[in-house]
C-alpha cells in the first residue's frame, strides 16, 4: 500500500536521502528562490538550535514544494521583515506562513485593491 500525503506528496514508504532529495525538490525553481531559501534556512539554523536537524529541512522543503516561487518569496520576505527568527519561531512557522499565503493570496489582493485603490486607466490624447 503506497502512502502518500495529500498535503504535500511526502510518501511514507519511500526511504528519503536529505541533502540530495533536498536539491531534487528545490532543482525546479528560479535560483533567487533558491538562495533565498538557503541563505533563509541558514539564518533559523544558526539562530534556533531545534531546527538544525537536516530532517527538519526536508520536511519543510517538502510541505512548500508545491508553492509558487512567488509566494514562497513574499513569506520569506515577510519573515526577515518581522524578525521571527529573533523570537525563535522556526521552519514550521515560516511553513505555515507561506501555506497560508498560497490559500489567502488571490483574496488579499483583492481586499488590497478595495483599500487602496487602483492606477488610472491610460488616456491616448
Amino acid at each position: 500500500m503506497n502512502k502518500i500525503c495529500p498535503a504535500c506528496g511526502y510518501n511514507f514508504n519511500k526511504k528519503y536521502q536529505g541533502k540530495e532529495d533536498i536539491g531534487i525538490l528545490i532543482e525546479d525553481r528560479k535560483s533567487n528562490t533558491v538562495d533565498m531559501l538557503r541563505s533563509v534556512v541558514s539564518l533559523i539554523q544558526s539562530n534556533i538550535e531545534a531546527d538544525r536537524d537536516s530532517k527538519k529541512v526536508f520536511y519543510f522543503i517538502q510541505a512548500i514544494s508545491k508553492c509558487s516561487d512567488e509566494v514562497v518569496e513574499w513569506g520569506i520576505n515577510q519573515y526577515y521583515a518581522e524578525g521571527h527568527y529573533t523570537k525563535m519561531k522556526g521552519l514550521p512557522y515560516l511553513k505555515n506562513m507561506i501555506l497560508n499565503h498560497k490559500k489567502n493570496r488571490n483574496k488579499m489582493k483583492k481586499n488590497e485593491s478595495l483599500m487602496y485603490g487602483t492606477s488610472p486607466k491610460k488616456v491616448n490624447l
